[in-house]
């Protein structure tokens, strides 16, 4: 006798059921250790942006006390912003992180929460990359006018 299950039917684990149900456990369970994976490489990368934050808070605490003014300040204020830059999606990916974590081993999430927890991650590296490219349009710019200041052109 077939057993002929839908896709919204549990799988069982029964050795005598169709060969299509044992197929989809060996599919559930690739997708969980893919989830895993996914997991273990996010949370690398939030360690190294973590990282790069730490850095970025050494060199400005660094710029205080040498001081803070003349190219210490400027130094200082890349560096702030790097950090700010830094912060934000390294903890919406960490939340992302342990959402998918969270359904892949204990089963007690559900997808949906950890797709949205990496939905909302890269809704924030949108916006954190907009802002990053208009500092470079706004820098540019600004070094084209400097360029023409100080070569004295004028129109």
């Amino acid at each position: 006798m077939s057993n002929d299950y839908s896709d919204s039917q549990e799988f069982n684990t029964n050795p005598y059921d169709s060969a299509s149900t044992l197929r989809g456990l060996e599919t559930e369970k690739s997708l969980f250790d893919a989830l895993l994976s996914l997991a273990r490489w996010q949370i690398f990368l939030c360690a190294l942006g973590f990282m790069v934050i730490g850095v970025a808070l050494l060199v400005v605490l660094i710029a205080l006390f040498l001081g803070g003014s003349g190219r210490w300040f400027f130094t200082m204020d890349i560096c702030f912003v790097a950090f700010v830059i830094y912060t934000v999606p390294a903890i919406f990916l960490l939340r992302a992180s342990r959402a998918i974590r969270e359904f892949a081993t204990k089963r007690t999430g559900t997808l949906t929460l950890a797709i949205e927890a990496q939905r909302s991650f890269w809704r924030i590296m949108v916006v954190i990359a907009c802002f990053v490219l208009g500092l470079y349009v706004t820098t540019v710019v600004a070094g084209a006018f400097a360029g023409v200041s100080i070569s004295g052109i004028s129109f």
